[in-house]
């Protein structure tokens, strides 16, 4: 069960270039300078443009972002500590997938992460009851330690183009709404 009443929604696109992203930074703008507290995040994990808008470097070692939270998930390590989140505006705020200053990392990481994802199965099957499908007890997981100790009107969800093992999660039907642009 999600943690608080902000809705989800989907940013997809089959192909590149069809203006996803910027449809999305548009919609969280607009509602952002009408008063709504927006989280967006990017769920581009192999090619994270937001997470090169307005982010910039972090003193970053001891940040935890999107991409380590997902790995340690996997992984079933501890992963209490609060995901990285940059304040564009006071209503704004914008999970990146990681620091792309630091790229060798970041390649690692996903590395890693493609390995949980072709074991996907087995490594959340205990996570998931009969009630509920395994991409919807991800995203729940994922949504819940996005929104801790904080209170937004909307998630906002920049995917992958295509079809992928992590655009599997996002079709989840916890997502509120599903924007597709061609």
């Amino acid at each position: 069960m999600l943690l608080n009443n902000a809705k989800t929604v989907l940013f997809y696109s089959f192909k590149g270039g069809v203006g996803r992203t910027q449809t999305m930074l548009n919609c969280a703008k607009y509602l952002s300078s009408k008063g709504k507290k927006i989280l967006m995040v990017d769920f581009d994990l192999y090619a994270p443009g937001l997470s090169y808008w307005k982010v910039g470097s972090t003193k970053g070692k001891d940040e935890i972002y999107f991409l380590n939270f997902l790995v340690n998930d996997f992984a079933g390590k501890d992963n209490r500590e609060k995901i990285y989140k940059k304040k564009i505006n006071d209503n704004l705020y914008l999970t990146p997938v990681y620091d792309m200053s630091n790229i060798t990392v970041y390649h690692k990481l996903l590395i890693k992460l493609s390995a949980f994802l072709f074991d996907i199965k087995s490594k959340a099957k205990n996570k998931i009851s009969s009630s509920t499908t395994l991409s919807d007890a991800i995203l729940e997981t994922i949504i819940n330690r996005l929104i801790e100790e904080e209170k937004y009107d909307y998630i906002f969800c920049d995917a992958r183009t295509g079809l992928t093992e992590v655009s599997d999660i996002l079709f989840s039907s916890r997502v509120d709404l599903k924007v597709f642009i061609s």
